[in-house]
């Protein structure tokens, strides 16, 4: 007869997300992982397979929880651009602070594995793929009200928005502080408007 799960599985997935995080794939050891989690290594592998596998649940467990963010941000809001701005500089003060992680996960992913793991490669672009068309949506939706310029396509502008998403949580890793990023999204936004 197995023997009952004695530790937290939300909780231990939490800690091997930040581990992951913080060093990356390649630099993470199962030990390291075991002992973050607070579990022997034997039961890591019994219910999360491999390094690999636990990396996939990581990431998983990071982008649907990004997705269901910004969708918690959107939702109901007066000024969905205004609400999309403040999303950004949130990401920017998450991924800076010398409390947390560094960088912005799905980034450091995709600098990492994706160019070397196809499946990886696959996730990231679905995701990158899915917050560009939303973002695409919110800032359609701002040229429609006419709070947004319309002499530019949304989808231009969400491809701008992303390359400052992604730069700045390249840049977070050096440990600039929140502030910085703060300035550069309103001022990105402010280019937006009429």
């Amino acid at each position: 007869m197995a023997r009952p799960l004695k530790f937290n599985v939300d909780e231990a997935l939490d800690c091997a997300l930040g581990v992951f995080w913080q060093k990356g794939y390649e630099s993470t050891t199962t030990a390291v992982l075991a002992q973050a989690m607070g579990i022997q290594k034997g039961s890591l592998f019994n219910k999360f397979g491999d390094k690999r596998s636990l990396y996939l649940l990581a990431l998983k467990r990071y982008l649907d929880r990004a997705s269901a963010d910004l969708q918690a941000n959107l939702e109901g809001a007066e000024d969905p651009v205004e609400a999309l701005s403040v999303w950004v500089v949130e990401r920017a003060t998450i991924c800076s602070s010398t409390e947390g992680q560094a960088g912005c996960f799905i980034v450091n992913t995709t600098i990492e594995m994706a160019g070397q793991c196809a499946d990886i490669g696959a996730i990231t672009k679905v995701y990158w793929g899915e917050l560009e068309n939303q973002l695409a949506r919110v800032l359609q939706g701002g040229q429609e009200r006419g709070e947004i310029r319309a002499e530019i396509k949304a989808s231009t502008l969400a491809h701008l928005l992303m390359t400052h998403l992604a730069g700045m949580n390249v840049i977070a890793r050096q440990g600039v502080a929140p502030s910085y990023f703060e300035r550069c999204t309103h001022a990105l936004f402010a280019s937006f408007r009429p």
